[in-house]
């Protein structure tokens, strides 16, 4: 009779649980590991994706900004054919390594593909020309022409644009139609912004920008269109929503200063938003196209405007000002004023600026005073014309309640003036989206 070692079966139980419970951790252990580090290569390739957005938001950035500047400037990356050739496009590089024949999918030897170094802004060799070298992107910048828009779903049902040329022909990547421009070009809709076809060189281009980022190897690619805003519509020199009171010896004129004896863009002396009406005493000269104060029903909207413009102001006005001068005619300036803030408003005494004047609050010129450019006050304006020359505004002065002329204050429509008021401010963003 054989007898059971009882003493080694539970030893035998003991290691076969033993090792059991270490296969078991030996699992968890492993799992865990590769848990672990796949969530590493996950937020590590989650880094780098974010990095290389971020490389070509940058781009998108820097082109924005060399865009906005002119011929002449050696940092300028923009057209430079006036008449503008529908066939340019510009790269933007941070490094010479990235050829873009070979490396950009959308190449087309069609298109002028210049690297600007400076004037005259056509050469073609491949070189590194972005300001910073930290960040690693590349840029290719064209204008959008007919041919894109359609592209991107245009068609004569669903209208992504006003096709003004009377042409409906479907156009082609040899034959792309025309140049799209951002702007006051629609003849149904004359106050409201659209894309559209224009032969007119004083309106705004559509530019499609395509950035490539990197990040260590990692590639991501946005797309955006780009145009420079148009400014508010300008219905005439002289513009309130609330009553307009004219007095003095002011003269009023809505013909356009820059463009006579052309009178086509030529606007009546002062326009109001019905039912609000102008009064006019004494004996001021009021002459323009039709030579009458005017009221409608264009309702701009100068807060959102003053709003939108304020955080690019170049300087800043925190109290009211006696004599000096603000930019020149080489430089034109954006000014902000935060009038509620004050005790009656911002007051300007004999002053010269060029450029754009916002005033949040009420608004009073006196003294003699020049302005050239653009004047958005989103509360009452108030021109008391002194001195030995009074008050001279050549361009326009846009008011959100009511506005009172006294005195020896000469308002004039011009519309280079409004231009140059609105040339240099940034690009503005009309579409993104990433490709990739």
């Amino acid at each position: 009779m054989k007898i059971k070692n009882k003493q080694f079966g539970e030893q035998g139980y003991v290691l076969v649980t033993g090792l059991l419970f270490l296969l078991i951790l030996t699992i968890l252990g492993t799992t865990a590991y590769m848990s672990t580090s796949n969530e590493l290569a996950i937020s590590k390739n989650y880094e780098l994706s974010k990095a290389a957005l971020f490389a070509a938001e940058a781009g998108i950035q820097e082109a924005r900004e060399r865009l906005r500047l002119g011929i002449g400037d050696p940092d300028y990356i923009g057209d430079p054919d006036p008449n503008r050739n529908i066939w340019w496009s510009s790269y933007l590089m941070t490094s010479a390594s990235w050829n873009p024949a070979d490396e950009d999918s959308q190449y087309d030897s069609n298109f002028q593909n210049y690297v600007p170094t400076g004037d005259p802004y056509t050469q073609t060799a491949q070189v590194a020309n972005s300001l910073q070298t930290d960040i690693e992107y590349y840029v290719r910048i064209r204008y959008k022409r007919e041919y894109e828009a359609e592209a991107a779903g245009h068609t004569t049902t669903t209208q992504h644009y006003y096709d003004g040329d009377g042409d409906t022909t479907t156009n082609s990547s040899t034959d792309p139609g025309e140049i799209l421009h951002y702007g006051y070009g629609n003849p149904f809709a004359p106050y409201n912004v659209f894309q559209h076809t224009s032969t007119s060189p004083s309106l705004k281009p559509v530019m499609i920008v395509t950035s490539y980022g990197y990040a260590n190897g990692t590639q991501r690619v946005i797309e955006v269109e780009i145009a420079r805003p148009p400014g508010p519509p300008i219905p005439g020199p002289l513009y309130g929503k609330s009553d307009i009171t004219l007095g003095g010896t002011s003269d009023i004129d809505g013909r356009d200063e820059c463009k006579q004896p052309d009178s086509s863009n030529d606007k009546p002396p002062v326009m109001t938003l019905s039912p609000a009406t102008t009064t006019v005493n004494g004996g001021p000269e009021l002459l323009g196209s039709p030579p009458a104060p005017q009221s409608g029903d264009l309702n701009v909207d100068i807060d959102k405007w003053v709003e939108s413009l304020k955080s690019s102001a170049d300087m800043v006005l925190t109290s009211d000002e006696n004599g000096g001068t603000y930019g020149s005619d080489s430089n034109y300036l954006i000014i902000y004023c935060y009038a509620e803030a004050l005790t009656q408003g911002l007051r300007l005494n004999g002053v010269s600026g060029y450029g754009t004047l916002l005033v949040e609050g009420d608004l009073d010129l006196a003294g003699s005073l020049e302005w050239y450019g653009l004047i958005l006050c989103t509360g009452t304006i108030t021109f008391q014309g002194g001195g030995k020359t009074g008050i001279n505004i050549h361009g326009a002065a846009l008011g959100e309640s009511s506005v009172t002329v006294g005195g020896g204050v000469d308002v004039n429509y011009n519309s280079c003036e409004v231009e140059k008021a609105f040339g240099l401010l940034p690009y503005a963003i009309l579409s993104w989206r990433q490709i990739y």
